[in-house]
């Protein structure tokens, strides 16, 4: 090795080689940096070691390691070995969740650098990954403690009485190892054994505490399985949005193909009994939707499904009444399409159902007898809207937008369909519509027209009647006209207008039609209504005239006209104070009996919150009604008083459990004149106090 000797400072000499490799002045180390020495997209227990790994070892000087989750700090916990970081088994546990392992350089002199965040999921005492347990409680009390009556005969059926009411409901959330849990329930009890959930269905025996609905689903990868209250159906002449109880499960093939299989009770079902909904043969439906969905990163481009449905249910009649039960089954099957371009200028949703419906034969309702049995028919059923943006945020000027929309609408239900899941497709019936929607900035209008006809295969004994209806609407905010800075004297206006004339096409041959029983009526209704906003005071006027007009023979005078007028006014002159008056007029015309009713109704209602937890609110509100000719006269008279007090009970983690107790007191004064006989003149009063509890 060559060494060349050059002068050191203080005279000496040193070897070059010596200058060239020797650390430069106020140069250092590489910088430090910190990597997971496990696998951190695991799921660890709270106890388990964690070891992290140093770019380099930490030379002397440089000060130390210290390593934080959240605001913990571990790093007395860590034991430092050349360049590992190791947390030994058993120490104090770590906290759950997803979490970050903060790691900092601290020097000597103090100054904290971070020098790298590991990932840490931390299992909860229990094993999983999330565990949520949320419940909801919420208490109510109402009752009367005081009343009065005028006459003896007006008693109302229960004079003193305080009653309770308990809404409980639980939700619950537990993952682990892409298994997702979730659980809600609610339930209802009531010491009034009349308002139970099943008072209508078992009277007397109804449970006073009982289950209105509860659901649970199982989730893994692209399984979905649900038990309880579901909601089941997209087809709407098959099965769409049906309530029940029962069982479903979606399974999923990537994003672009689902099934969704369902088996659930005949109609809406509450209680303890019939948990899984499938337990009366007789009151079950069934069905399977297969959804293709191509293009999953654009929602509304392409989306088929094809269902299929069979369903079996029985009326369900109250404890109050009796009814012949009568089983009805419906066996489906059907396409719907939506589809789209990407920008959603165009829209088509189409469908088509094809249902085989039936009365199958019931030996209560027989009674011994022989019967002639209801023919199975299978009868179909179609429909389309397709909407198409003419115009869509054209700008106008810089602050003007235009939109314009053109929908029009088909739909055909063959006489006799029924499906057993879908009551609102009404049978026998074709309509056709045409809708225009458009807005110019704030200003909106829509015009729609429909047409309709039903006796679709043209039976001549059957009354075929044709409809017309034309609707529009338009709102016009006059402040928006004057830019961003609106003027509150500017009111909104807006008016609306339908149009409906039904009316048969001809007289029905044989059986015993007239042109009198021919049904030929034009309704027309008109709204207008201006409404002003401003930060003190509102203000509203509508104006409403409807009629109907006859014009069958022989009936072209069993017409009526409805003309109301409501004003409304309201005053805030201080925040705690709130005062609103409202007066209505109303006059009917009934022109086949030239009977003229009149209905005028004032009324107050003033809000003071003198405290942030107190209110104390008073009405008062008087309704007139008369006739001509003056065959009676009726007056109602209210008053009411309630004084209300919020509270602020307890706190349970983030949330605070509340209070607010009332005292109301009414005064209800009718009277009944009757100028040919006697008048019925009733005074009803009462005290009635109350409270709701709301925890959790």
């Amino acid at each position: 090795m060559l060494e060349v000797a050059v002068p050191a400072l203080g005279g000496g000499w040193l070897p070059l080689f010596w200058v060239l490799t020797a650390p430069a002045a106020g140069s250092s180390q590489a910088p430090l940096t910190v990597t997971a020495g496990f696998d951190a997209a695991l799921w660890r227990a709270p106890d388990a070691p964690i070891e992290l790994r140093l770019s380099r070892a930490l030379e002397s000087g440089e000060g130390r390691i210290a390593v934080l989750v959240g605001l913990v700090d571990l790093s007395p916990l860590f034991t430092v070995t050349e360049d590992r970081l190791s947390y030994p088994q058993g120490a104090v546990p770590l906290p759950s969740g997803d979490n970050e392992l903060a790691v900092y350089s601290v020097s000597p002199n103090g100054a904290w650098q971070e020098i790298g965040r590991v990932p840490l999921r931390v299992l909860r005492p229990t094993g999983f990954e999330q565990a949520e347990l949320r419940p909801k409680l919420t208490l109510n009390s109402k009752g009367q403690v005081l009343e009065g009556h005028q006459p003896a005969g007006n008693r109302p059926p229960r004079s003193e009485f305080q009653d309770f009411s308990l809404n409980l409901g639980l939700q619950s959330l537990h993952v682990r190892n892409g298994w997702t849990v979730r659980t809600q329930s609610n339930f209802l009890g009531v010491t009034n054994r009349p308002e139970a959930l099943r008072f209508g269905e078992r009277a007397d025996q109804a449970p006073r505490f009982d289950l209105s609905d509860y659901l649970a689903t199982v989730e893994h990868g692209g399984a979905l399985i649900s038990a309880g209250n579901l909601s089941y159906g997209s087809h709407r002449h098959i099965i769409s949005g049906f309530e029940g109880r029962g069982l479903s499960t979606v399974l999923r093939a990537g994003t672009a193909v689902s099934l969704t299989l369902a088996g659930m009770s005949g109609s809406k079902l509450v209680g303890w009994s019939n948990p899984l909904g499938l337990g009366v043969a007789g009151h079950r439906l069934f069905g399977a939707t297969l959804g293709l969905d191509p293009f999953p990163r654009r929602p509304g481009t392409f989306r088929l499904e094809v269902s299929w449905f069979n369903g079996n249910v029985l009326p369900q009649a109250g404890f109050s009444q009796g009814a012949v039960i009568e089983a009805e089954h419906s066996r489906s099957a059907g396409v719907r399409l939506n589809v789209g371009d990407p920008s959603r200028r165009i829209a088509l949703e189409a469908g088509y159902a094809r249902t085989r419906f039936t009365n199958p034969s019931d030996p209560t309702l027989a009674q011994g007898d022989t019967l002639v049995p209801v023919e199975p028919v299978t009868r179909g059923a179609r429909y389309f809207d397709l909407t198409y943006n003419l115009l869509r945020s054209l700008q106008l000027t810089p602050s003007l937008s235009a939109n314009l929309a053109v929908s029009v609408r088909h739909e055909r239900v063959d006489p006799l369909y029924r499906s057993v899941a879908a009551p609102q497709a009404q049978a026998d019936l074709e309509q056709n519509g045409l809708q225009i929607t458009g807005a110019v900035g704030a200003v909106s209008a829509q015009v729609t027209h429909t047409r309709g006809r039903d006796n679709l295969e043209g039976i001549p004994t059957i009354l075929t009647t044709l409809s017309r209806s034309t609707a529009a609407n338009v709102a016009v905010p006059l402040g928006s006209l004057f830019g961003p800075r609106q003027p509150s004297w500017l009111p909104l206006l807006s008016y609306g207008f339908s149009r409906i004339h039904q009316f048969g096409e001809s007289v029905p041959t044989l059986g015993g039609f007239t042109p009198t029983f021919v049904p030929d009526q034009v309704s027309t209704n008109h709204t207008l209504s201006v409404a002003w906003q401003a930060a003190r005071w509102r203000a509203g006027y509508q104006l409403n005239r409807s009629s109907q007009d006859n014009r069958q023979e022989g009936r072209e005078r069993s017409d009526m006209v409805n003309l109301t007028n409501n004003l409304s006014v309201g005053l805030s002159p201080v925040a705690a104070l709130d005062i609103a008056v409202d007066a209505a007029l109303e006059g009917t015309e009934n022109r086949e009996f030239s009977q003229r009713t009149s209905t005028w109704r004032l009324g107050t209602l003033m809000t003071w919150r003198f405290t942030q937890m107190s209110a104390l609110v008073a009405g008062v509100s008087r309704t007139r009604t008369a006739d001509e000719p003056r065959t009676n006269q009726q007056s109602n008279t209210e008053v009411q008083l309630e004084l209300s007090q919020r509270l602020n009970l307890f706190r349970t983690g983030s949330t605070r459990s509340r209070a607010q107790l009332f005292l109301r007191y009414t005064r209800l004064m009718a009277d009944r004149l009757v100028p040919l006989g006697p008048n019925d003149l009733r005074r009803n009063w009462g005290l009635n106090t109350g409270f709701t509890l709301t925890a959790f």
